[in-house]
């Protein structure tokens, strides 16, 4: 929608106030929409040809796709920075071609692929939006004031431009508080430019392991397969849009996992992983109807399971469930929650208390949270390992479940 004066100056500030007020670092307890964080707009003006009469002739302003709880981007994510330029006055003749630059923050960079272009969105003065691939700048070079990025095309009066850039941080950013800000230099008149900013906030890498099989192997792990019966597979398996996931094969009571050692008794642990149950039948003959599919252990002074996602199917139904051990080893479950024979995402944020039975655990299926478990006293132990797989299994179980790109970390969300 081209930008207006009256209208999106107050807009614009409304929009920069919410940013403002949300963008501190957070909790993380919730997986946060996405959406463009956007800052107040820059105008340019000129005497209008006819009247001879002051006017703005061009708004434009810039933001970045992040959370409000300022948990993504991530250190090393790739995300989208834009500029937005509209042309709100008679341009008298021709049109306007705008000069794009942009000035990006401390240690930010263009990601600029086939598989994360530049994209540039027009919307004409009917106010119709339609993607440019043609002309769409995908390479720039040193301007005036930042990297120039060539638009081949005037702008008449009431169209609006919108260019999304992909880059990578590779520091923490604090919005303008520490001068971590994205910057647009537009000139639609030569000798006249405007300077739209927005801070930007990217979290630390807190990652702790990922791995999605893609190689085609579980070297990346401790695998227990019992003979082959674990095994990296194509489709179906491979889930999120990948070609290659886990296949577990349950043909007996052993079980069957990859293990990763890697947190050190975190005191907090969240994993996101897919999980298709598939053809998976637990021994619903013999009133078998769980098994574990994710256990996270305590190593000192013993093992000892403090987390397990629990898969159950009764009535030829899946649902999943999620169980923490408090320290006098009784349990804090969630409910069981229903999902199909298909693929889903499953994430869980666990949190030790600090002494004052303040832990707590979330679990989200699908990206949407499901359940949270709060007032749980678990101080006592922390994650040292984790195991994903068909985890204790029982007599008449078989059929085979499939596994798809892991990640944990200590502290912001994975998904989605």
């Amino acid at each position: 929608m081209p930008i207006r004066p009256r209208v999106w100056m107050v807009a614009a500030a409304l929009a920069t106030a919410v940013v403002l007020a949300q963008a501190t670092p957070a909790a993380a307890s919730s997986l946060s929409p996405r959406q463009y964080w956007d800052g107040t707009i820059a105008w340019t003006g000129h005497l209008e040809c006819i009247t001879q009469q002051f006017e703005y002739i061009t708004g434009s302003y810039v933001g970045y796709f992040g959370t409000a709880d300022v948990t993504w981007p991530r250190v090393g994510d790739i995300y989208y920075v834009r500029l937005v330029f509209s042309v709100v006055g008679n341009e008298c003749a021709g049109g306007i071609a705008p000069l794009v630059e942009m000035l990006l923050p401390p240690s930010t960079q263009f990601a600029i692929s086939s598989e994360n272009p530049v994209y540039c969105y027009y919307t004409n003065p009917s106010n119709v939006t339609s993607q440019v691939t043609s002309g769409c700048p995908q390479t720039y070079s040193a301007g005036a004031y930042g990297w120039r990025f060539p638009w081949p095309y005037p702008l008449p009066y009431g169209s609006t431009l919108d260019i999304r850039f992909p880059v990578v941080s590779s520091q923490a950013l604090n919005g303008f508080a520490s001068n971590h800000f994205v910057q647009g230099a537009m000139s639609p008149i030569l000798g006249v430019w405007a300077g739209p900013t927005q801070g930007v906030f990217v979290a630390p890498n807190d990652l702790i392991f990922a791995d999605g099989f893609n190689g085609g192997t579980l070297s990346n792990w401790t695998a227990v397969t019992d003979g082959g019966d674990l095994y990296p597979a194509g489709a179906p398996a491979g889930m999120r849009g990948t070609s290659v996931g886990l296949a577990a094969l349950v043909d007996d009571t052993n079980s069957i996992y990859v293990q990763n050692n890697s947190p050190a008794n975190a005191s907090r642990y969240r994993a996101r992983f897919y999980l298709n149950p598939y053809t998976f039948n637990p021994g619903e003959a013999q009133a078998h109807f769980r098994t574990r599919v994710l256990i996270g252990f305590d190593e000192v002074p013993t093992l000892r399971r403090i987390l397990a996602v629990v898969l159950r199917r009764q009535g030829g139904i899946y649902s999943l469930m999620v169980r923490v051990r408090r320290d006098d080893n009784t349990q804090a479950d969630t409910t069981f929650h229903t999902i199909s024979a298909g693929a889903h995402s499953v994430e869980i944020d666990w949190k030790r208390s600090t002494g004052a039975n303040n832990g707590e655990l979330r679990l989200w299926i699908d990206d949407v949270l499901k359940q949270t478990l709060t007032g749980i006293d678990n101080d006592q132990a922390g994650v040292d390992s984790v195991r994903m797989g068909a985890l204790s299994v029982k007599s008449g179980a078989g059929g085979t479940l499939l596994f798809d790109e892991f990640e944990s970390r200590t502290t912001t969300a994975v998904g989605p």
